[in-house]
C-alpha cells in the first residue's frame, strides 16, 4: 500500500486523493462522516480489508491515514469500546510543497 496508509486498503470510503488531496481534503464536506452512519456492513468490510495487513496477536491495531483526523468520532462507531485516538501534530504544511 502507498505510504502504508489504511486508507489505500479499503473500500468503503474516498481516499484524500479523491477529496482534494493530502493538503485539501479537511476542507472537503465529504471527508467527514457521522458517527450514525456505521453500519455492521461497513464494520466487516474495513476490518477483514485492514486485517490482512495487522498482526492481530498484537495488543494495539494502527490505522494511520492522514483523513483519519476528519474521522475520529466515525473510528469510535466502528469499533465500539476498542478504539482509541492518539493525535500525533507536524507542521500543518508538512508535505503541501
Amino acid at each position: 500500500a502507498p505510504e502504508d496508509e489504511g486508507q489505500w486498503l479499503q473500500g468503503e470510503y474516498r481516499k484524500a486523493f479523491h477529496l482534494g488531496g493530502e493538503c485539501r481534503f479537511k476542507l472537503n464536506d465529504k471527508s467527514y462522516f457521522k458517527a450514525k452512519s456505521v453500519t455492521p456492513q461497513q464494520r466487516y468490510c474495513i476490518f477483514s480489508q485492514w486485517a490482512k495487513y495487522w498482526s492481530l496477536d498484537k495488543p494495539l491495531l494502527i490505522e494511520k491515514s492522514p483523513p483519519t483526523i476528519a474521522q475520529l468520532g466515525y473510528r469510535e462507531a466502528l469499533f465500539p469500546g476498542v478504539s482509541s485516538n492518539l493525535i500525533v501534530v507536524r507542521h500543518p504544511l508538512y508535505g503541501c510543497f
